[in-house]
């Protein structure tokens, strides 16, 4: 069986042999590949990863760079049995092109061969049990098993990651993380850290000094969009601490990655300049750009200046940093690609082709005079966020003002808006097909696994294809493991993959053994969370994380939203329409994951020690729990809009309880809290005003982001939002809080909700929340999850405390309108605890419950006394029912008249009379039909008013053994008040006084002319009378 497993993987993995891989492409890979490190070196490089994995396997694998032509042209690895091999001597040849090669071939085998998981740690780690002793290592086939990349490059991060997730590491965590990248085969890394030190010196040579600076650098944790040039200041200014120790961070991350033969990507000058360069050198073109996302325009931050492309002072600069990065980084001349994103999110001054040529060919000749090998690499989402300017003779223009074979474009948002399809594959300029999935660094299990496993195939076979590598841009890492292992193998995959089967071997990997109910999980998940097509980005907004910042909305904008949060199709999503509330992403049946979720507890006996298995479970439990906020944040305000105090407060309850829920549940993981993200920006520090000003960058990107003022939020509040246990009870509980305070005194005093009280609270409640120095758990404290916990040597709270939460999230994905969420939160024996802050001026204040005075206790004994109603609606239904059958009885005697009739010859009019007594009963049963479904929705009935039918309960599997389903309730069903009731039982019974006035016609005799007019006007007065009544009630 195994000979044949790996020949058909071997077969599968056979690059796709088309005319697409030109000349171009192979000079490309070839200038790329010049000077890379000694054979030796990266031979050594991967034999000490393999010593920092797998130590105890240190001398079972021999690495070899190919020397003997094995891969040919390509880039390739060879994986290959070593006989006779004693003990402590290598049992496996690993043979490949460069050091990431042989990296990606010991992951390859380790995973295929001996079941092994490699993720990051914050997202369960590796799993390595399943590796087999030493000397006992399995075989591959006889002729061994060759892996050839279809296309030379695969890239990774995105300019931002260096912020979302980068900024804090040390060396120790970023070697991890090189580790990382060559075993997932990545050869084209970005290397971003420390160019600020550059910076300072090459802007000191042209006379600025280090005060000009001051104000130019953002922050730590906003530098990316400082060398962006969307801000300036934001979070500053640098220490020289920090410029010194991440030019050093650099040299170390870029040595490393050269070591394993990887090529590494650096930044190049792009034209965002100090204001003081204007004061030095007036006649240069230096403009000042417009406002990028601050509340008012706020000069400190915003419009930075630009040094325009056509200027000799452009490539004046742009020559002298490349220079300096060649001087500080040994052997840094081999390096030839370089970013520049002049015009990410900063569109051109004009939008004429020949002017946007000139300023393309002037940012490559400042790249190419520092390094005449040298590559453009141009990220693509301007031509995705500013489509509207990026038309094809634009594009074009940007593209061709460089040699061909001189830029590569990374289409960036591939997996779901490929420009490739509509710009001809770029008109003809390399490109590479990435992955961009996440923003902000949210957490959420989110992705789109079919696409992923057959897009990059697609576009390499695509006619006239120019695709030359595969890419990985996410804002930020350490989430959706199966969705990065996945991407990151279809850079050596030749053929689609088939995603159901991967899985299988997925789940195996990643919990050591293969499990049932883990496998029905992971196929349910695959349609369900990892199957979303609705080209809509994936940015967390649910309402724990991104809380609304408005007056309530209208109860017809909640019923909008409502049915779109409750369709059950997994293709769907809220698209933009026009509505005052956001809208959380919702493309998945919730039910479906929470079976989902059932079969991970089931499981959970038999892997309770596996951390990947904690972390999937914490994970997919984090993810139910917040889309059930959703609904219960829509039933709050809904009770709002309905002047429904108490069950405003009743909800308000339940929304901060989940809160709570969650925060304890991310507690008892150490991958999902606040104090790890604030430590590792405190251990930076070397100074106390660095440490503060480090834990303040750290605390505001996660929380309000940007600027704001005592009114107004920042425009990016929450864009980086975190689930994590910290920032939860003491950040998002409290907004949450004071906002259902605002709400509940707004209905006690019959008063408008008061916005701009509330956001006067909030904001300077953040503000304070951003300065504090509170600390936080860096470890997981003693699990104490609300559900039926799996097997731990922590101590459990006893699940017999409360009801079970998976009761509660079952029971509500089944559509029972939350009714067993709400039992669970209704019958949580703690009262919501109320987290005293440590900063000053705030007083937490927990929903307003009014204890129920004597006069509402007999008020609801009163309003008891409707359920005498369902007697008179019991009455008359049955009465409806026996009017209906006496009815068809008449009918049956009409037709027994009408055929004795016609065999006897004689027609006496008895069978119209009888026909006439049967619409007569007819009616008088819908009298009574309508009077007792009329009595019951007055009085008994909770529906409210306008429901959808998505949500009408009464129209749920009402039909006639699947026929005559009703899409929406009938128009004489929909009675809202008393006055209604009776127009509509009226209009029954003046039905019924005509076809009395009919039947009575019949005796009547005619003989003279008066006799007959005086009839005609009788039916006349009937029709206008009816007309009438009818256009009386006409809304």
């Amino acid at each position: 069986m195994r000979p044949f497993f790996v020949l058909l993987l071997s077969l599968t993995l056979l690059p796709f042999s088309s005319p697409w891989r030109s000349s171009l492409e192979e000079e490309l890979a070839s200038n790329l590949n010049k000077r890379r490190a000694p054979p030796e070196m990266q031979e050594t490089a991967t034999a000490l990863l393999l010593q920092r994995l797998l130590p105890s396997h240190s001398s079972s694998f021999k690495f070899q760079i190919d020397s003997k032509g094995i891969c040919g042209k390509s880039a390739c690895f060879y994986i290959s049995n070593i006989y006779n091999s004693k003990h402590g001597q290598p049992e496996i040849l690993i043979q490949g092109s460069t050091g990431v090669e042989l990296s990606s071939g010991l992951h390859w085998y380790l995973k295929y061969w001996c079941g092994v998981h490699i993720s990051w740690n914050k997202t369960g780690g590796v799993q390595l049990g399943s590796v087999p002793s030493p000397g006992s290592l399995p075989r591959v086939d006889k002729n061994g098993v060759k892996v050839v990349r279809p296309v030379p490059w695969s890239y990774y991060q995105n300019v931002v990651t260096s912020s979302y997730s980068f900024v804090w590491w040390t060396w120790g965590r970023w070697e991890k993380e090189i580790d990382w990248m060559a075993l997932q085969g990545i050869n084209l890394p970005l290397a971003f850290n420390g160019q600020e030190y550059i910076w300072q010196n090459v802007f000191m040579d042209f006379n600025l000094s280090r005060e000009d600076l001051t104000d130019f650098f953002g922050g730590p944790a906003f530098l990316a969009w400082a060398r962006m040039g969307n801000l300036h200041g934001w979070g500053g200014p640098l220490s020289e601490n920090w410029l010194n120790d991440q030019s050093i961070l650099q040299k170390l991350t870029v040595t490393r990655m050269m070591e394993f033969g990887m090529t590494p990507v650096l930044p190049s000058f792009s034209g965002n300049v100090p204001a003081a360069l204007k004061k030095l050198y007036p006649s240069a073109k230096i403009t000042r750009l417009g406002d990028w996302n601050t509340v008012n325009g706020d000069k400190r931050w915003c419009c930075t200046y630009l040094l325009d492309p056509s200027d000799p002072l452009f490539i004046e600069l742009g020559k002298a940093f490349i220079n300096k990065q060649i001087e500080g980084i040994d052997n840094s001349n081999q390096m030839i690609p370089y970013r520049s994103d002049t015009f990410n999110e900063n569109a051109p001054p004009t939008n004429d082709p020949s002017y946007i040529s000139s300023l393309g060919a002037a940012v490559y000749k400042a790249m190419s005079q520092g390094n005449k090998d040298a590559i453009w690499l141009m990220q693509g989402w301007l031509f995705s966020s500013d489509a509207a300017f990026w038309k094809p003779p634009q594009m074009k223009a940007l593209l061709h003002s460089v040699p061909i074979g001189k830029m590569i474009v990374l289409d960036l948002f591939a997996d779901v808006k490929p420009i490739w399809k509509q710009s001809s594959q770029f008109y003809g300029v390399p490109y590479v097909w990435c992955m961009l999935h996440n923003f902000g660094g949210n957490i959420e299990m989110y992705g789109i696994l079919d696409a992923i496993s057959s897009g990059p195939i697609d576009a390499r076979r695509s006619s006239n294809s120019t695709m030359v590598g595969v890419g990985m841009c996410m804002e930020g890492i350490e989430h959706n493991p199966v969705v990065y292992e996945l991407m990151s193998e279809m850079a050596f995959r030749g053929e689609k993959v088939q995603v159901k089967e991967w899985l299988k071997s997925y789940s195996k990997r990643r919990y050591g053994r293969a499990i049932t109910e883990i496998d029905e999980a992971w196929q349910i998940l695959y349609q369900t969370i990892y199957s979303c097509t609705d080209g809509i980005a994936d940015h967390n907004k649910d309402y724990i994380v991104e809380f609304p910042d408005m007056s309530p909305p209208t109860k017809q904008s909640l019923l909008s939203i409502r049915r779109d949060l409750s369709r059950m199709s997994p293709r769907f999503f809220l698209r933009e329409i026009s509505l005052q509330l956001p809208q959380p992403h919702m493309w998945y049946s919730q039910k479906e994951v929470v079976n989902a979720l059932k079969l991970f507890l089931d499981a959970g006996n038999s892997i309770s020690g596996s951390l990947t298995y904690r972390y999937d479970l914490v994970d997919l439990t984090r993810q139910a729990l917040s889309k059930l906020a959703n609904q219960v944040y829509l039933d709050a305000l809904t009770a709002y809009e309905m002047n429904y105090l108490n069950t405003l407060n009743l909800h308000s309850k339940k929304f901060l309880g989940i809160i709570e829920d969650l925060d304890t549940l991310l507690a008892s993981d150490d991958n999902f809290l606040l104090g790890t993200w604030l430590k590792d920006a405190k251990s930076l520090a070397m100074t106390s005003s660095e440490e503060k000003q480090y834990e303040w960058n750290a605390r505001t990107q996660v929380t309000m982001w940007y600027d704001n003022t005592k009114t107004n939020q920042s425009k990016l509040h929450d864009y980086a939002n975190k689930f994590w246990s910290g920032l939860l009870k003491d950040y998002y509980l409290p907004r949450a809080s004071m906002y259902f305070n605002y709400l509940s005194e707004s209905l006690k005093a019959n008063k408008s909700f008061k916005i701009e009280e509330w956001r006067k609270s909030w904001i300077s409640y953040s503000n304070m929340w951003q300065s504090s120095t509170k600390e936080y758990p860096t470890a997981a404290t003693a699990s104490r999850c609300p559900f039926k916990p799996f097997k731990t040597n922590k101590p459990l709270r006893s699940p017999t405390q409360r009801p079970s939460l998976f009761h509660c999230l079952a029971s509500s994905a089944h559509g029972e309108s939350n009714a067993s969420a709400n039992a669970f939160l209704e019958s949580d024996p703690r009262s919501l605890s109320q987290p005293q802050s440590d900063l000053p001026g705030f007083r937490y204040k927990g929903p307003v419950h009014p204890e129920p005075s004597t006069e509402s206790k007999i008020e609801r004994v009163i309003f008891d006394f409707r359920f005498l109603a369902l007697l008179a609606v019991g009455g008359s239904l049955a009465g409806s029912l026996l009017c209906f059958l006496n009815g068809c009885i008449y009918i049956v005697e009409a037709y027994k008249v009408y055929w004795t009739s016609c065999v006897k010859g004689v027609h006496s009019g008895q069978m119209v009379l009888r026909l006439v007594e049967a619409i007569d009963v007819y009616l008088a049963g819908t009298v009574m039909l309508i009077f007792g479904m009329g009595l019951y929705g007055l009085f008994i009935s909770n529906a409210p008013p306008g429901v959808p039918p998505v949500l009408d309960r009464a129209l749920k599997g009402s039909s006639l053994f699947g026929m005559f389903s009703l899409k929406e309730r009938p128009k004489w069903m929909q009675i809202s008040s008393l006055d209604e009731l009776k127009t509509k039982v009226g209009h029954v019974i003046v039905m019924i006084l005509l076809v009395k006035m009919f039947e009575r016609s019949k005796m009547v005799v005619i003989t003279t002319g008066l006799d007959l007019l005086s009839y005609s006007v009788c039916i006349f007065l009937s029709s206008a009378s009816l007309y009438i009544l009818h256009n009386l009630h006409k809304e």
